[in-house]
């Protein structure tokens, strides 16, 4: 038995990460107002839900720096539409992934998830192969913890 009411309940309880994008100050607390080291405030202050997440954008921020990668997006949204019984399209969810970046030309969308956390929930992956038909991408899963 669950002790939160809800699957939201818990979510003011769990370790948050906030990284400034321009200058890479990072955070373990509640959301700053702005930046210390350099003033950024707003969009340019980057949540992510955990620690796994949150080391991976930094390897990937320095696979980035290197040139290894190309055209880091942290926290894409993708459209899911699907067909209603009269053939019509309709929007049906929208799934975002943790990264989405090119590595020699081709797209690689992925999504981190703690060892701890079960990756393969029914509904995750309901979500991935919904994801993968309509967008033709493979989800890469990264395991870390």
């Amino acid at each position: 038995m669950s002790r939160f009411t809800s699957r939201h309940a818990g979510y003011g309880l769990a370790i948050h990460f906030w990284v400034c994008l321009p200058c890479s100050k990072s955070w373990e607390e509640k959301k700053p107002g702005s930046c210390d080291r350099c003033g950024t405030k707003g969009a340019d202050l980057q949540h992510f839900d955990s620690k796994a997440e949150f080391l991976r954008f930094r390897e990937l921020e320095l696979m980035q720096r290197a040139k290894y990668i190309s055209g880091l997006e942290v926290h894409p949204r993708y459209e899911i539409t699907a067909l209603d019984i009269h053939g019509r399209p309709f929007h049906a969810m929208t799934y975002e992934a943790d990264f989405c970046y090119f590595e020699n030309g081709i797209k690689v969308v992925e999504d981190v998830k703690p060892k701890s956390e079960k990756a393969q929930s029914e509904i995750f992956k309901m979500k991935k192969k919904l994801f993968e038909q309509a967008y033709k991408i493979q989800l890469t899963i990264i395991s870390r913890g």
